[in-house]
């Protein structure tokens, strides 16, 4: 049924990693830098990563022949057992608002880590000036 297939394809859109031209992965930033899409992919050890605007670690895609394509997740910086694995859903390089809209339109949330109140906040304090 219609109401089906829209949970369906709501929930690719939620959980693939769009592949670029280049090779990287990087969801829906990948497909804003200018590079060309070849595809998309869904791992499912994936699809359980959360977004922050400052992410803990970025995903990779490893081709290698005669193997099926794989997405490696990279850490930024040095984790601490109990640390969140956190991937940006989102172009790091946008200003505030527009990574905002991106992630409400696109993954239907409202950010609020702590980059994205830090800089509401210091909006807030401009305009309050």
């Amino acid at each position: 049924d219609l109401a089906k297939w829209a949970r369906v394809a709501a929930a690719l859109e939620s959980n693939e990693f769009g592949v670029s031209e280049t090779g990287r992965w990087g969801g829906a930033a990948a497909l804003e830098l200018g590079e060309e899409s070849v595809g998309c992919g869904l791992f499912a050890a994936a699809a359980v990563l959360n977004h922050d605007c400052r992410p803990s670690a970025d995903a990779h895609l490893v081709i290698e022949p005669g193997a099926p394509p794989a997405l490696e997740i990279r850490a930024r910086r040095r984790l601490q057992a109990g640390d969140q694995v956190t991937v940006a859903y989102a172009p790091l390089y946008a200003p505030g608002a527009d990574r905002r809209a991106t992630l409400r339109e696109v993954y239907r949330f409202d950010c609020s880590c702590a980059r994205c109140t830090a800089e509401a906040g210091a909006t807030a304090a401009a305009r309050a000036a």
